[in-house]
């Protein structure tokens, strides 16, 4: 819904609306300007609560305006063929009922995930002068939250699980809660200029060095090397990146495109050359790339025996035969693949890197064609949750779907282009 829509639902309304409309909106921003905390305090919650906040948000809204929010077309290009080739792959999936029962229980994350970005497209510019108050503030007090977390040795995580101070405890524990925040990170940073009149200069500067300070201490603390990834690969794209160029837009694509399409291929050649190269190097001990390198070697040789249509939606839980090296890893057996690229090709094969192709471009289409500081906010966004997306975690997992709508809700709020005093 346009603003121009908005107003005119609003002269339908009845006498009470506006009362109404104070508290639906406020109720709004406030909602989705804690969500990071949330989503460190419980990383697993984002699987429903943004879109919860979507679903109540859009009857609410359509309550109150006594129209329609505009569904969101864009995200359904995207749900739509994602959720259609994941119902399709039941047919020839290894284990048909559980690719079908998995596709099932993605349908309401994907849906109200499109009915919260409905929501913040046609009531944005309602949300965002109290949302880019509030949203800094929680950035900053999750991040020192954290920071504490880290320090005491997760003290304050065990504490509000009721669990014992003597407990050995592992920090990786945290690790998703520390990708949810530093992932948060980008479009608070971004709002910190938005209002000219309650951030000044001052004020703004003071809180970009709590910011810069806090996330140092998580940095070095932190047992996440998503993390690390995140914030290295972010920062190149922010101030390299040149978004005013559109033959390098086609470039990143084509070069994404590139590495998805290689990528079993690739991962084969990288578990024969790298392991000799990085084995003695602490980091990539800590982020068992090693092991990694392992998973996706015999993922990507078991690929080959089905390139074209591959084993169905989360096709990795039933297969028990993966030809393993067993070099890193003492077991064959794996959830995911922990790579997109490779998840998409072991479930749907080479349609799931077209589709991979496709819905990349379609992103970075949009992004181009935003104004410069819209298009960097939202493509370090998508750089930045591509990260662990590529290393670490399941493509399906609910709270990774909820964390990209969440991220893709805060880079419609970005592109606000009012100044508020």
């Amino acid at each position: 819904m346009s603003e121009q829509g908005v107003s005119d639902a609003r002269l339908s309304a009845p006498k009470s609306a506006g009362r109404y409309e104070s508290f639906y909106i406020g109720g709004l921003a406030v909602c989705l300007a804690l969500l990071p905390l949330v989503g460190y305090l419980a990383p697993r919650a984002l699987a429903f609560i943004p879109g919860l906040i979507g679903l109540i948000g859009f009857f609410a809204g359509w309550y109150i305006y006594r129209s329609r929010p505009q569904i969101h077309k864009g995200t359904l290009y995207i749900v739509v063929p994602v959720m259609g080739l994941g119902f399709l792959s039941s047919v020839w999936a290894i284990d048909p009922a559980e690719s079908l029962e998995r596709s099932l229980k993605m349908l309401p994350v994907l849906l109200s995930g499109v009915a919260l970005l409905s929501i913040l497209s046609a009531y944005r510019e309602h949300i965002f002068p109290l949302f880019t108050k509030i949203f800094p503030i929680v950035v900053i007090f999750t991040l020192a939250y954290a920071l504490i977390d880290l320090l005491s040795d997760g003290a304050l995580h065990l504490f509000l699980r009721g669990g014992q101070r003597d407990e050995e405890f592992n920090v990786s524990e945290l690790n998703r809660g520390i990708v949810v925040i530093v992932l948060s990170l980008i479009p608070a940073w971004a709002m910190l200029g938005h209002h000219q009149g309650y951030w000044n200069s001052l004020r703004r500067y003071i809180y970009q060095a709590l910011i810069l300070i806090l996330l140092a201490g998580i940095l070095f603390t932190t047992d996440s090397q998503s993390a690390h990834l995140i914030v290295l690969i972010c920062a190149v794209f922010w101030f390299l990146f040149p978004v005013k160029n559109r033959v390098a837009w086609f470039c990143l694509w084509a070069m994404l495109t590139a590495l998805i399409f290689v990528a079993p291929w690739l991962v084969q050649y990288m578990f024969d050359t790298m392991p000799a190269l990085i084995g003695d190097v602490e980091w990539f001990r800590q982020s068992y790339a090693l092991n990694r390198l392992e998973i996706w070697d015999y993922v990507g040789r078991y690929i080959e025996a089905s390139p074209l249509y591959g084993y169905g939606i989360e096709a990795t839980r039933s297969i028990e035969d993966f030809d393993s090296a067993f070099l890193y890893d003492d077991k064959a057996i794996v959830l995911h693949p922990h790579n997109f690229a490779l998840q998409l090709w072991i479930e749907f094969g080479a349609m799931g890197a077209i589709l991979a192709s496709m819905i990349t471009g379609y992103i970075l289409k949009i992004l181009m064609n935003m104004e410069p500081s819209g298009a960097r906010i939202g493509l370090v966004a998508f750089m930045g949750l591509l990260c662990p997306a590529a290393t670490a975690y399941g493509l399906w997992q609910g709270w990774f779907v909820g964390l990209f709508f969440m991220m893709c809700g805060y880079c419609i709020l970005s592109q606000s282009t009012r100044q508020c005093d």
